[in-house]
């Protein structure tokens, strides 16, 4: 092998190498944004979406709860109203049979 082809081959080693370097720099700086993506940056504090996901399941948890005593609330309600129509009901019983006994059944 001449000094020349020597040279000629060290230059394209040299020019694969620093291709090579470039693409692990790009891809070094794609993981990095990625994993700042997923867990978040405490320095620019920015949130990750795994914390996001944390707190979306806390407001699900919340929501649940919410709904869970609005459902409770409800079945009361329908106790009461069930209540009052048999209030209702009685008292309207009650006031016809006054009603009968005092001016119909008296004549």
């Amino acid at each position: 092998m001449t000094p020349k082809e020597k040279d000629e081959r060290l230059d394209r080693m040299e020019q694969h190498q620093r291709i090579l370097k470039e693409k692990v720099e790009d891809i070094d700086k794609k993981v990095s944004k990625i994993c700042d993506a997923v867990v978040g940056n405490k320095d620019m504090g920015s949130v990750g979406m795994a914390e996001r996901i944390v707190d979306v399941e806390k407001e699900q948890d919340a929501i649940k709860a919410d709904i869970k005593k609005i459902e409770e609330s409800r079945i009361e309600d329908r106790v009461y109203l069930k209540i009052i129509r048999w209030l209702g009901a009685i008292i309207t019983a009650m006031v016809l049979a006054f009603i009968i006994k005092e001016y119909i059944l008296v004549k």
